[in-house]
């Protein structure tokens, strides 16, 4: 019975203290085979144990640049990524392939505490390179 009662204390405490507004711009370029992707719809999620969030959403420029920023609460360091749907080729047939995840890297946040704000750019993604993974994980050179 203590512990249940101790349980029960945790847990309200847990909904009077807030958790940290964490901000990150992710910006970028998305290319097929070196040629850039106009109007793809990116989404900005942020990782979750229970259902991932959506923090923002954009389209790419006529030159396939993006720039997204997006915000939410959490109790510990964000863990960002984007999705999009696009094939490359594009005359390929339709595929599980086609949704990419591409995850900001964990060094972006090792600051977390002395800053909120957090900045991460993809530079350029060429997606023939990547075409043959449903999902890619993307690390800095």
């Amino acid at each position: 019975m203590k512990d249940f009662q101790i349980i029960i204390v945790l847990l309200s405490l847990i909904t009077f203290i807030d958790g940290l507004t964490q901000k990150i711009t992710v910006t970028g370029k998305l290319l097929c085979n070196k040629f850039p992707l106009k109007n793809v719809k990116i989404k900005l999620m942020e990782e979750d144990v229970m259902y991932d969030d959506l923090m923002a959403e954009g389209v790419t420029d006529e030159n396939g640049y993006f720039s997204i920023t997006g915000e939410t609460v959490e109790y510990t360091a964000i863990e960002p990524y984007i999705e999009f749907k696009h094939k490359c080729p594009e005359y390929e047939e339709d595929s599980v392939e086609d949704r990419k995840f591409l995850y900001v890297p964990d060094s972006v946040f090792r600051y977390l505490g002395y800053t909120r704000e957090f900045k991460f750019n993809f530079d350029e993604i060429d997606l023939i390179r990547i075409r043959e993974r449903a999902s890619w994980s993307f690390f800095l050179n």
